[in-house]
């Protein structure tokens, strides 16, 4: 066991803190409270042991490395990942083209950020484009070429579409929001089947976006797969050009 979360007012989360605190070391298990946080509404929860904790709001907390909502722990996260990219870029020209190109796809460009793309929406944030542009520029500049906007809109399709599937996070965010939600819906409806949610704002408000864009949704049957949605965009940018 690595991560525990307790949900609940403070009277209840105090004293699930307090039963770990003293019956988890019979079981090997020790809080390391230097780590602890608790998010709150307001940041600032003076009570028992929760006080001691890091305050977080719901803006700047993450959960398992997600940001919980489109504030400052969004911007943080993606601006960590340009970070990465802008770092990683500048070591790629250390080696050969071909590798270069291999480790950017597969590693360190997209796949970096999909575990944020797929658990929190980020359609349309401005640090994805500038996520985009640094990547655009590692391409140019790892194949010593200076690719148009219509190259690198190509460059950056699926290869089943003729690209080199260096994928841009613009156009993948929605696809990989939207599938993950649809994919766990099941799950979490069973988690949170006492707080009488029946809609998904978050999602609803993703798929509104796409749908006005005119790009056209999966069948009911496949819509938990990423690719299915992801498709539908790749056709949509093959006839931007």
């Amino acid at each position: 066991m690595d991560d525990v979360t307790l949900g609940g007012n403070k009277l209840t989360v105090a004293d699930d803190i307090n039963t770990i605190s003293t019956v988890g070391p019979s079981y090997g298990l020790q809080l390391n409270l230097s780590r602890c946080e608790a998010i709150s509404r307001t940041g600032a929860v003076h009570y028992a042991v929760i006080g001691g904790f890091q305050q977080k709001t719901k803006d700047s907390a993450t959960l398992l490395g997600a940001p919980l909502s489109t504030g400052s722990a969004m911007s943080d996260c993606l601006q960590a990942r340009r970070d990465d990219l802008t770092r990683a870029v500048k070591r790629l020209n250390l080696v050969s083209a071909h590798d270069a190109l291999v480790l950017l796809k597969n590693s360190l460009s997209a796949p970096k950020l999909l575990h944020t793309l797929r658990s929190a929406c980020c359609v349309d944030h401005d640090l994805l484009k500038a996520f985009d542009d640094e990547l655009w520029s590692g391409v140019s500049s790892i194949c010593n070429v200076s690719l148009m906007d219509d190259q690198w809109l190509q460059a950056s399709l699926p290869v089943r579409n003729g690209g080199l599937g260096l994928r841009r996070v613009s156009s993948l965010a929605s696809s990989a929001f939207l599938a993950s939600a649809v994919g766990t819906r099941q799950l979490q409806d069973h988690i949170l089947h006492r707080t009488h949610q029946t809609h998904d704002d978050t999602y609803d408000r993703c798929l509104a976006a796409r749908m006005s864009s005119g790009i056209a949704l999966p069948e009911d049957s496949d819509t938990h797969r990423q690719r299915i949605w992801d498709k539908a965009v790749a056709v949509s940018d093959t006839t931007s050009f």
